[in-house]
């Protein structure tokens, strides 16, 4: 059975002395294709009350003005596994739990191929002369090569290290406090002249 991949986004704000809450996000299969049509069932654990909502044509679905507390969600779609996200805690004036935990077994929740790397582009350009020297021997030549790397001198950024970690928490509620570092490697050397004399008899 195909799995439901949830994504949420929570928050709160305050207005004319009352607080309430909004849960939104998106729903994609596994390969990232977003779903319209999923039924999302919204529940307060603490007050047993439900709220339902449906998807959009973008995989979208929002349920505002809900009190604060705690919260799970449960996305149902004909021929998918139905999916259960819980531990979604709604704070006066915070954000929680912005990002939702991958399904059991599942590292994220990303499709595949979202990320394009910055690409390469190079020249490289050799010329070469022969000079014949008759004076020193018939068939002996002096030879001149002038060899240039990368010519245009463009930078080539190398891909994110994939090692490294951009979410910290060891739970649902943990707040997203770290970030991922990208290191400005590059996958080309800088421009590399190069010139030689080969003198053949």
């Amino acid at each position: 059975m195909r799995l439901l991949i949830v994504g949420l986004l929570a928050f709160s704000s305050a207005w004319a002395q009352q607080t309430t809450a909004t849960i939104a996000g998106t729903i994609s299969d596994e390969s990232g294709a977003v779903l319209p049509g999923v039924q999302v069932t919204i529940t307060n654990t603490e007050t047993g009350i439900s709220r339902a909502v449906t998807t959009d044509e973008r995989g979208y679905y929002v349920a505002p003005l809900l009190p604060v507390g705690s919260y799970q969600t449960r996305s149902e779609l004909p021929g998918f596994q139905t999916a259960v996200q819980t531990g979604l805690t709604l704070v006066v004036g915070a954000l929680a739990n912005a990002f939702a935990p991958p399904q059991p077994g599942l590292i994220g929740n990303s499709g595949r191929n979202i990320l394009i790397g910055p690409g390469l582009l190079t020249w490289d350009f050799s010329i070469g002369k022969q000079f014949p020297l008759q004076f020193i021997r018939e068939d002996a030549t002096l030879e001149f090569r002038a060899e240039a790397f990368n010519v245009t001198n463009h930078v080539n950024y190398a891909n994110p290290d994939p090692r490294q970690s951009f979410f910290a928490g060891t739970s649902p509620n943990d707040p997203v406090v770290a970030s991922g570092t990208f290191s400005p490697r590059t996958k080309t050397p800088s421009r590399q002249l190069q010139f030689g004399l080969r003198l053949s008899f």
